[in-house]
């Protein structure tokens, strides 16, 4: 594999948006993530030639589809770029064979890739129905056939799967990193699902008001966020401040309102304050008799419990931390544990905060 496979610098001004991306990717699958509005559906659009960018250049495995200064921009049909839209595109006087095939220049009926295509994606027995009678599912898998069939360099997937329901999504997450896999095709996948971001992409790209605010390895993304914004939206609920005490080698001692914490040190100075997260699911709540020797020990009250049908959200109360504050932070239990040790709303319970888990953020 090359060393990039995507370059992206992309400037895009339009009457109410402003779009401007620098974005490498090395690895096979990438994900643009962030909520509606925040351009990833456009900059999708501007790699398939669909968009012209006012500035920048485009370059899909060493191969330049678009550069304003030396005047390039090659037409859609000459990209080799596949796109999925969200609602399908069909044509719906063509049956599947045809829509399939569509991309071919010279598919006609009985033709072996389309076939092979078709059963790959399992939709070989509907060759010859037409998209009115399919379901979502049905025609998505059409429509993901007819960007592959013409071999493309880099597979667009503009939020293919929000339209269907779960059962059938969680099938077709699967089948599509099966077949991309089998016919070794990178993909860009847009999301606004974070389950569904980390599923489908080794690298996650988090965009927000046309810009992306940071990008890379899903795990380093997800689990270690630039800055406040970053954690927000990878649903990092818990940020808060303190108070540098002490910094030694690789840790710092932090005072959060009348309690004391290690954190990953940031080679800050004693008085400074710093900006802290942590994620809901890595809060441990801890018997009591099995709390020694762990770090970050707090007394918290449980002020509210919401049970989602897979696991329990925990609203906490922290003695010693900010007392107008109704609660400061939240917990995800999975339901075994919760029962096993009978938690309940009011009850008071002894926290642990890994020093390894909490992030410092610019």
């Amino acid at each position: 594999m090359a060393a990039s496979l995507l370059d992206l610098q992309v400037a895009l001004q339009l009457p109410a948006f402003s779009l401007d991306v620098n974005l490498k990717v090395a690895e096979s699958s990438v994900v643009l993530f962030g909520p509606s509005g925040a351009g990833k559906s456009l900059l999708l659009q501007t790699v398939a030639g669909l968009a012209q960018p006012d500035a920048g250049r485009i370059v899909v495995k060493d191969r330049v589809l678009f550069d304003r200064k030396m005047g390039i921009d090659l037409p859609p049909q000459q990209r080799r770029v596949g796109l999925v839209f969200q609602h399908y595109a069909l044509f719906p006087h063509l049956t599947v064979e045809q829509n399939l095939g569509f991309g071919l220049k010279r598919a006609g009926r009985g033709d072996p890739q389309v076939a092979e295509m078709a059963s790959m994606l399992r939709i070989d027995h509907l060759l010859d129905a037409r998209p009115g009678v399919l379901s979502g599912g049905e025609r998505q898998r059409v429509a993901v056939g007819r960007a592959l069939l013409p071999g493309p360099d880099l597979l667009l997937l503009d939020e293919p799967l929000s339209a269907l329901d779960t059962t059938r999504r969680e099938r077709l997450r699967w089948e599509l990193l099966e077949i991309t896999a089998k016919l070794a095709i990178p993909t860009i996948f847009v999301t606004h699902d974070l389950e569904e971001a980390y599923l489908m992409g080794k690298e996650l790209a988090i965009m927000e008001g046309g810009r992306v605010l940071q990008a890379g390895p899903r795990d380093q993304v997800l689990f270690h966020p630039r800055n406040r914004l970053v954690a927000r939206l990878t649903a990092t609920r818990n940020i808060f401040t303190g108070i540098v005490t002490e910094a030694d080698g690789d840790t710092a001692k932090l005072s959060v309102g009348a309690t004391e914490l290690t954190v990953p040190s940031s080679n800050q100075r004693p008085g400074v304050e710093m900006l802290l997260a942590i994620r809901p699911e890595h809060i441990r709540v801890v018997r009591r008799e099995r709390s020694g020797g762990k770090a970050n020990l707090l007394e918290a009250t449980i002020v509210s419990v919401f049970f989602t049908g897979l696991q329990h959200q925990l609203y906490l109360r922290v003695d010693g931390w900010d007392p107008e504050r109704q609660f400061h932070l939240r917990g995800t239990l999975p339901d075994h544990p919760y029962r096993a040790m009978a938690l309940a709303e009011g009850q008071t319970v002894r926290l642990a905060l890994p020093p390894e888990r909490i992030q410092v953020l610019e």
